[in-house]
């Protein structure tokens, strides 16, 4: 399958500012895949607030693509596939991304916390690929929708940004010099590990 590296770009804050993720782990994904061979690669994200061709450009993954030669791809604009969770939870059905559902993801999040969900790591971070994030947030249920959502795009790399971390919310912009990062191959360990180091 291709390669999607999905960061978090909720908004196109710079990542000094603890709201989205560093260009230089971004790289680094990027660089670990091409000395592997590995070419078909593209990086995407669907902002939630603003464009998201201008956030990969504050964040300076406009950059890394064009020296990698990767593709650069806003989710929202992309072709989306209801899909039905098995045995729900909460969320009975959601539009994904195409390119999501068909691409081996690796998940490059922000490591700080959530005014709903306490966190937002590798497995929220998905919700970047979905044709409608607001429907996510809908009553009590963010947590069970976010494990639903799980079970039809799920990363298979975790790699948390920790070098400048978010205390407050995910929007807040209060950073935390943390100079971590966080990988693995089980989203829910990794998330877990990242939860544990904001305590």
């Amino acid at each position: 399958k291709p390669i999607l590296i999905k960061p978090n770009y909720i908004n196109s804050r710079h990542p000094s500012t603890g709201i989205t993720t560093d260009s230089r782990v971004i790289e680094g994904v990027v660089k670990f895949l091409k000395e592997r061979n590995i070419e078909d690669i593209s990086i995407g994200e669907g902002s939630g607030f603003g464009d998201t061709f201008q956030a990969f450009k504050v964040a300076g993954v406009d950059a890394v693509a064009e020296r990698y030669g990767v593709q650069l791809i806003d989710l929202n604009n992309d072709e989306f596939i209801e899909v039905n969770p098995p045995d729900p939870l909460s969320l009975k059905k959601v539009k994904v991304s195409k390119t999501a559902l068909e691409s081996t993801i690796i998940s490059v999040p922000k490591l700080k916390p959530h005014r709903i969900a306490m966190v937002t790591l590798s497995l929220k971070n998905m919700m970047g690929a979905l044709a409608s994030k607001g429907t996510m947030h809908a009553g009590l249920s963010l947590n069970e929708n976010i494990a639903d959502l799980a079970s039809v795009v799920k990363p298979s790399i975790s790699v948390i940004d920790g070098i400048i971390a978010g205390e407050g919310h995910e929007t807040s912009g209060n950073p935390v010099e943390m100079n971590l990062v966080i990988a693995g191959t089980d989203p829910v360990a990794v998330d877990a590990v990242g939860a544990t180091v904001m305590g």
